[in-house]
């Protein structure tokens, strides 16, 4: 009797593995079509939003066809909260962006799902080298090595404008080095109850 249920439960052990590959495979499916619709589905690599919030110097968010996109400006990276003239940079940002439609060229998407983007004002400025200008950003050199900027940034430096009023400001990357993991949350998106972070 034994002998005679061998073929039956082979069979059935193929039918079960049959099944399981079946399985694997549509699943595999279903994630490379949610993969490929989540790419379709965001913005083009250069559109333009209205600014509707604005958290620090280098970080807001833009309304675009129905759909809102955090948006971490390219090459900069302005003070943190908590830093020297990190109101300064936000209320530069504030002025110049909320409530105007911008040129947004996408260039990445960080670790937070924000896209960084070099950004154009209505009048046809960078921001990044507004701010730079006003020295109210460094560049941000790990992923950015524009000269211009860094000529921007020199001519600040030189002047002693906002950041460079100080003999050895602290950058950005090296301030949020010395913080908790909350506080790195806390300053990357700025404090909701800042009544300078806008929301439209």
């Amino acid at each position: 009797m034994a002998a005679g249920h061998g073929p039956r439960k082979a069979k059935a052990g193929m039918s079960a593995w049959k099944r399981i590959g079946w399985g694997i495979m549509g699943l595999v499916l279903l994630v490379s079509f949610w993969w490929g619709w989540g790419f379709s589905s965001g913005p083009a690599d250069d559109f333009s939003g209205v600014v509707i919030w604005v958290a620090d110097g280098d970080t807001f968010k833009v309304r675009s066809e129905r759909s809102q996109y955090k948006i971490r400006v390219y090459g900069i990276d302005a003070p943190e909260q908590g830093q020297p003239f990190h109101r300064e940079a936000l209320e530069l940002c504030l002025k110049l962006t909320h409530g105007q439609r911008v040129r947004l060229r996408v260039v990445d998407r960080d670790r937070y799902g924000r896209l960084v983007a070099a950004v154009t004002l209505p009048d046809g400025a960078d921001l990044a080298e507004v701010l730079l200008q006003a020295g109210l950003a460094w560049q941000y050199r790990r992923y950015n090595q524009d000269p211009k900027y860094r000529e921007l940034e020199n001519q600040a430096r030189e002047a002693g404008r906002g950041i460079w009023s100080a003999p050895n400001p602290t950058p950005p990357w090296d301030y949020k080095k010395r913080k908790s993991p909350a506080g790195r949350f806390s300053s990357r998106w700025g404090n909701p109850m800042d009544s300078k972070a806008i929301f439209a």
